[in-house]
């Protein structure tokens, strides 16, 4: 609780103290001034005893409230400074939590795994399954790698990474569409856009590609990309006509902390068949 003060500064306060003073200290020396005739009257002890208490109880009572305002500045000073310390302590837990959230996110997202938020647990996520193979004759399996942002003035910088993690892949094609959840809703941010043919060799080696969003992505900042296309194996045996090998991956991405994510098998399905209903042909996943 903050102690009451009387509205009066501490400078007035000194001027108030150091007139009582020089008061007190004329009337010490009443008998000597009081030869002359004008000061006669401070020769008078009834005069000059009430005189000293008042101005002795002035100085007191400002003393007493000079100090009542230095408590209540040094309890403001003390509030600021903790308020300060509490902002600052606060965003380093901000950035720390976005951090271990994003950590979190993209390392459960590389072994197929998601935090459900709405039912607390931790679900078995969607792969890019047209991609897996097994058996002894492993070709190359292209997925997203990361992804990163950059906020500018009216939209997003997005940079999408992706890398071979099976083999080496070459002629890769493929197409990619954003599609942000409003509510129970979807809508496409874009859609079926065409990237040229990359002749380079895909390897383990990431690789990006940006483009840039727009739209109320501050009020829906989570979005989902898939990559669709084709690709060679660049270790397969020359032939007539090369084997394509279909490419379709769906991630989800926050923009507020800054990571992507593997979809559950649920959400998987939702977008999957959005996508496909709006007439885009999406490999069968």
């Amino acid at each position: 609780m903050k102690p009451l003060s009387v509205d009066i500064s501490n400078d007035a306060l000194n001027i108030i103290i150091g007139l009582a003073t020089l008061i007190i200290a004329l009337i010490s020396f009443g008998t000597e001034i009081g030869k002359y005739k004008t000061f006669k009257f401070l020769k008078s002890l009834s005069f000059r005893i009430p005189v000293l208490l008042i101005f002795s109880i002035v100085i007191i009572w400002s003393t007493v409230i000079k100090d009542k305002n230095n408590d209540i500045k040094n309890s403001n000073d003390i509030e600021i400074r903790d308020s300060i310390n509490q902002k600052k302590f606060n965003e380093s837990l901000s950035k720390t939590s976005s951090s271990y959230a994003s950590s979190t996110s993209q390392t459960m997202a590389k072994y197929y795994l998601k935090y459900d938020s709405t039912q607390h647990k931790i679900e078995k996520a969607v792969g890019d399954s047209i991609q897996n193979v097994s058996g002894k004759n492993l070709r190359p399996f292209i997925e997203i790698y990361d992804i990163k942002s950059e906020q500018l003035l009216d939209t997003v910088n997005i940079k999408t990474f992706l890398h071979s993690s099976q083999g080496v892949a070459k002629k890769l094609n493929f197409r990619y569409c954003n599609v942000v959840r409003i509510g129970d809703a979807l809508q496409f941010v874009n859609q079926a856009f065409k990237t040229p043919q990359l002749s380079a060799n895909i390897t383990s080696d990431p690789f990006y590609f940006e483009y840039k969003l727009s739209g109320d992505l501050k009020s829906n900042p989570i979005f989902y990309i898939c990559i669709y296309g084709d690709y060679e194996d660049a270790n397969e045996k020359i032939r007539r006509k090369p084997k394509k090998y279909s490419l379709l991956t769906i991630k989800s991405f926050n923009l507020k902390s800054y990571s992507f994510a593997a979809l559950t098998v649920r959400e998987y399905s939702w977008i999957y068949s959005f996508i496909i209903k709006n007439g885009i042909k999406l490999p069968k996943g």
